[in-house]
């Protein structure tokens, strides 16, 4: 689970980063600073860092909530807990054109698990399997707030 949770923190780092370099048909990046503005849901930029350069690391008891955050704020989890099919099926048509791909992965990533942050994270990691969110910036950049 620790290595699951890792590889979903690095998608917020990386989507972050795309915010920042590319423009974010997802927008990404204000939910990311919304999120990471709560304290409840805040969680050090130490861990981002490290995370990008695949160093070992505690995540903090509330990295779940930090991505259920975000999940929220992406329109893909209701404000209520639900799934929101519609709002997953958005993002992916934001990137895949075939329907019936649209609607395979759709289906694929459209699951709850027994808690709403385990779901959050098998949400996120399923786009990122399938490449409905992107990662070339890990290649490339190593992430830093300028603040």
């Amino acid at each position: 689970m620790k290595v699951f949770v890792a590889v979903s923190a690095l998608l917020f780092v990386v989507l972050a980063e795309e915010h920042e370099h590319h423009g974010d048909v997802h927008g990404i990046g204000h939910v990311h600073k919304a999120c990471q503005d709560n304290s409840e849901t805040h969680v050090d930029d130490e861990i981002f860092k490290k995370l990008l350069k695949h160093e070992h690391v505690d995540l903090p008891d509330n990295f779940g909530k930090h991505v259920l955050c975000m999940n929220k704020g992406l329109n893909i989890i209701t404000s209520d807990g639900q799934i929101n099919k519609e709002g997953i099926k958005t993002h992916i048509q934001h990137v895949i054109q075939d329907e019936a791909k649209v609607e395979s992965i759709l289906n694929e990533c459209s699951v709850a698990k027994d808690h709403l942050e385990e779901t959050a994270l098998s949400i996120d990691a399923c786009l990122r399997k399938n490449h409905v969110f992107k990662g070339e910036h890990l290649r490339s950049h190593d992430h830093a707030h300028h603040h």
